[in-house]
């Protein structure tokens, strides 16, 4: 697992840190580094971002092609199930846990 300079993990929501480990597995079954590149961050982010509250993580795609990216949100949109919105932006995934927003299927 690389962590990007400066990321904080500490006080991760325990969904959280749950998630990291069935992202890195997913990253893991394709041969992909898992580069974890945001956590608990207070500045950066859009407001009312859920990382500031230790929610949200961002996971790099360095390296991976369009559809490799969107096929790798896909997987592990379905890994983390409902309670998680997870959304493939320009250099990484994000996902947060965001049980009192539940995904419209």
């Amino acid at each position: 697992m690389i962590v990007k300079d400066g990321t904080t993990i500490l006080g991760l929501h325990p969904k959280m840190q749950i998630a990291n480990c069935k992202v890195a597995v997913i990253y893991a079954k394709h041969g992909y580094k898992f580069r974890l590149t945001a956590g608990i961050d207070l500045f950066g982010h859009m407001k009312g971002s859920l990382h500031p509250r230790g929610r949200a993580c961002d996971w790099g795609v360095q390296g991976l092609d369009i559809i490799q990216a969107k096929d790798l949100r896909d997987e592990i949109d379905a890994a983390l199930g409902p309670d998680f919105d997870v959304l493939l932006e320009d250099d990484h995934i994000h996902g947060e846990y965001d049980p009192d927003n539940p995904k419209v299927i």
